[in-house]
């Protein structure tokens, strides 16, 4: 397997580095390519390169419309196939029954290329198997904020890691024959706002005012690592607008993208709405989309309305189609020979890919092992107080809770990302069977799950004048400040709402929103909980104490609160609801979680789940709660706390036990008020069907967790580069609409903020424990050439393989404006017991450059450096200066 590996790797190096390398004047000349000699469709021959196959079929095209009908798909009239494609960042989403991987971040927690490698290579693998041959991902947005629903897809919060570990994925995947797209470019970085509101595309998405140097250093430093050094074959521009240009006619982003970069594939928008415009975006670089149809004049005169309904979205202003922009110059037949040259790149270049696929072929029992890796390898273990993990073999019962060890885990992100675990072992089936006879297991669900709780009965509420169940008004805009007369007022047996239209002469476009109000009779006494689910914004009220709420929302989410409340004692019960930014459609189950215009209102009584968690904590010799969150795309997180009851599960098995060890499945950072009454945190992600397996395997010791955070843990939601409304989500306009978020951050993204501000976090970016005593020791800098080299030893003082991973980070001359240390090198290695292995880790030239925002130029700032090696970005084990002149 290795031998044919590397043969074939060598041969897709050879065909990227012809796309990546190349020069535009060099794919423009088909001179260079030889001359057909009898053969009438030379464009087939799989003898010519990539290049000149697409400058045969190019150059036999006759007419602007020819090439035209070609990129709208008229391929069979050449003897030709388009390649089909799906999204796909843990698995092609289309397909059935297809495994589901670990997320992004259990791939960057690794921090190791050979991990995201085997990712990339199960990625490609199932691709290539059903017949889909371009994988809409990896997803390489930076973690700017832990709000953001899109985290758990991509690689974290640092520019280097992400970028490294993308390509790593992307070379992998494309060794299949899969052509992957990395989305979303660029600076995507929140989903509020991220469309704007209805109807979609037409009105404008969040402006994301960010500096260029940030652009530069920051948010594009992922993709022109996985363009460059992995050969990423496309490229997904993104909804927002950056400097208020949209993404996808952003003629200074994509100009970097190709002129700079040479990336020789394709761009393409995300969900049709991320395209504005025709003229704008192809003169920018967008080069595959819906380019219309001729226009006729809509009612009001203007063009464009048969662009606007071929995307589905109504009128798009200054519409036009590509054909009539071509032939009126507004478009030139050079940038559509480009088009069409760039789209038969790509499908000659999987095509060529193809031929050697079967020789990277994975079997469906390699698939599992490779999730089990990379969930193992990107487990991170956060606390572990007197050696609590691995289990002790002397340990004789164990208790564990939470819904999350039961039969439907949340393991996967959910949106276009999400793949179902259907093959999924859960936890509490693993841990028995792992532990055998003489282990006693046993399982209390101590929680109410991250479900919508139940609609609250119409029995317990009361109007303001008395009458059963509530008061509901609507009102003729979306704003949520309840001006003006209501439109319709009734009373309502509950917060339920299922489709656009609840009442008549609302306004279009979900143009409208809706207060309930009243109060809530408690039938006992105790802890309360409810859920708010549904889409667009909704907020809860309890006694004019807000207490649960999300904020503009396109695809379903469940917001969850609590509240002490004694029987017979009413309290004030409020909900405030617009639709604004939902899908006007009747609520549909889709991608792990609930699209259209609904909203609940859930409710639980107090019970005695938490006592019995309690008793069975006591009578067990340690506790494992498993806990989790449920994010995705098209809904932010508004609270970095566990949701639902489960930080009131967990503090009350450790004060009943206090080796309890807490199991941890989230998209991002969560904030732990219990972290020091626990012996033990084991953070795994979404870990995709591997996850109950993988779990019991890091309990027992049978395997290590490898992983290191790749990104900063804060201690509350008040802490860190994005913690004011300016940041994010942003200002917002005066009937309610997201306007601008403020990259007022700058270069202080994540760990960066945190050096910088002297903040400690509750867990730093790449910290994470190992089972067995590591050091790392004998750390020398050589100066002796333009590329310094950073050399370690690594030694395991235990007798059971363990892995490290060495850090380097870099602190520049005060003259550069930088922030404090820079991650340059990192190196992650596999230690048997009892032995040492040494590293080497070269810094490129690249590490000590800087973007220049007034020179618009990279440079090398002269004066001290300083190199710092270690752990994490809060262990510096050594320190050393260079000087650069």
């Amino acid at each position: 397997m290795k031998s044919t590996q590397g043969s074939y790797l060598r041969v897709w190096r050879a065909v990227v580095a012809g796309l990546v390398m190349l020069s535009p004047a060099l794919v423009e000349a088909s001179s260079a390519c030889p001359q057909p000699t009898g053969n009438a469709r030379p464009w087939l021959d799989p003898n010519l390169s990539v290049q000149c196959r697409a400058e045969a079929l190019i150059t036999s095209l006759k007419s602007a419309e020819e090439k035209i009908a070609l990129l709208q798909g008229d391929l069979k009239s050449y003897g030709l196939t388009d390649i089909s494609a799906s999204d796909g960042p843990a698995g092609p989403v289309h397909v059935p029954l297809a495994a589901s991987l670990p997320d992004g971040l259990a791939v960057a927690s690794s921090f190791d290329p050979d991990v995201a490698a085997a990712q990339g290579r199960a990625l490609g693998a199932q691709f290539r198997a059903a017949g889909i041959r371009q994988m809409l991902g990896p997803t390489v947005d930076i973690a700017r904020t832990w709000h953001s629903g899109r985290v758990p897809e991509a690689f974290g919060e640092d520019p280097l890691l992400s970028g490294v570990m993308a390509a790593a994925v992307v070379q992998a995947v494309q060794e299949q024959g899969v052509a992957a797209t990395l989305k979303h470019f660029a600076v995507y970085e929140q989903e509020q706002g991220r469309t704007g509101d209805l109807p979609f595309g037409l009105h404008p998405a969040v402006n994301n005012l960010v500096s260029e140097r940030a652009v530069r250093e920051i948010y594009l430093e992922p993709f022109r690592e996985a363009i460059t050094q992995g050969g990423a074959l496309g490229v997904m521009c993104a909804f927002p607008r950056i400097n208020g240009v949209y993404a996808c006619e952003n003629a200074f982003l994509l100009g970097i993208l190709k002129n700079e970069w040479g990336f020789r594939g394709t761009v393409a928008p995300d969900f049709p709405d991320a395209q504005r415009s025709v003229i704008a975006a192809v003169n920018a670089g967008l080069d595959a989309g819906n380019f219309g149809r001729a226009p006729r004049p809509g009612p009001s005169g203007a063009p464009g309305a048969d662009l606007g309904a071929a995307l589905g979205l109504g009128a798009i202003p200054g519409g036009i189609s590509l054909r009539e922009a071509v032939a009126s110059g507004k478009v030139s037949l050079e940038r559509l020979n480009d088009m069409v040259r760039r789209k038969l790149v790509v499908m000659f270049a999987a095509e060529a890919a193809d031929a050697h696929s079967d020789e990277t072929k994975v079997t469906a029992d390699e698939l599992q092992k490779i999730a089990l890796r990379v969930t193992e390898q990107g487990a991170v273990l956060l606390r572990n107080v007197n050696r609590a993990l691995p289990l002790s073999k002397d340990t004789k019962t164990i208790a564990v809770f939470g819904a999350q060890a039961g039969p439907k885990p949340q393991a996967s992100t959910s949106g276009s990302a999400y793949i179902e675990p259907t093959r999924v072992t859960p936890a509490i089936d693993a841990l028995r069977s792992r532990a055998g006879q003489g282990m006693r297991i046993t399982y209390v669900r101590g929680s109410l799950g991250l479900d919508a709780l139940p609609l609250v009965p119409t029995a317990v509420l009361r109007t303001p004048q008395g009458g059963a169940g509530l008061r509901v008004e609507y009102f003729a805009n979306p704003s949520l400040n309840f001006t003006g007369p209501a439109i319709a007022m009734a009373a309502d047996t509950a917060v339920a709402i299922k489709g656009p239209a609840p009442v008549a002469h609302l306004p279009g476009n979900n143009g409208w929103s809706s207060r309930w109000s009243g109060t809530l009779t408690p039938r006992l006494s105790g802890i309360h909980h409810f859920t708010l689910s549904g889409a667009g914004t909704a907020r809860l009220y309890l006694n004019d104490r807000l207490v649960a709420h999300f904020e503009r929302v396109d695809f379903g989410t469940v917001a969850y609160a609590s509240a002490a409340l004694e029987k017979d004692q009413p309290v004030k019960l409020r909900v405030e609801f617009t639709p604004r930014a939902a899908a006007p459609l009747p609520g549909v189950p889709m991608m792990g979680t609930t699209m259209g215009t609904l909203l609940q209102l859930g409710w639980s009584e107090p019970d005695d789940r938490i006592a019995r968690a309690v008793s069975a904590a006591k009578a067990a010799d340690v506790a494992i709660v498993f806990a989790a969150d449920r994010h995705g795309e098209g809904a932010d997180r508004t609270e970095l706390a566990l949701p639902a009851d489960q930080n009131e599960l967990i503090s009350a098995v450790a004060a009943a036990n206090p080796h309890t060890i807490v199991v941890l499945s989230t998209a991002g950072p969560i904030s732990m008020p219990w972290a020091k009454q626990v012996a033990a945190i084991l953070e795994t992600w979404y870990a995709g069907d591997a996850f109950g397996k993988a779990s019991a395997a890091l309990l027992f010791g049978d395997s290590t967790p490898g992983g290191r955070l790749p990104l900063t843990f804060p201690l509350s939601d008040t802490q860190g580069p994005v913690s004011t409304p300016r940041r994010y989500p942003g200002t917002v306009s005066a009937d309610g609409a997201l306007d601008a978020a403020h990259f007022d951050e700058d270069l202080l993204v994540g760990h960066r903020w945190f050096d910088a501000t002297g903040s400690a976090p509750l867990f730093g970016f790449g910290q994470g424990l190992t089972y067995t005593p590591m050091r790392i020791d004998h750390i020398d800098v050589s100066r002796g050439s333009s590329q310094p080299h950073v050399r370690a030893t690594v030694t395991n003082l235990g007798t059971r393989p363990e892995k490290e991973v060495v850090q380097v980070y870099l602190t520049f001359p005060a003259t550069a404006h930088e922030p404090p240390q820079r991650l340059v090198a990192f190196k992650a290695v596999i230690v048997a017991g009892a032995q040492s292995r040494s590293v080497d880790m070269p810094l490129p030239t690249r590490a000590f450059e800087v973007w220049d925002a007034r020179a618009h130029r990279w440079y090398t700032p002269t004066g001290k450096y300083e190199i710092r090696v270690g752990r994490s970005s809060r262990e510096i084990l050594f320190q050393q200066s260079l000087v650069r002149n």
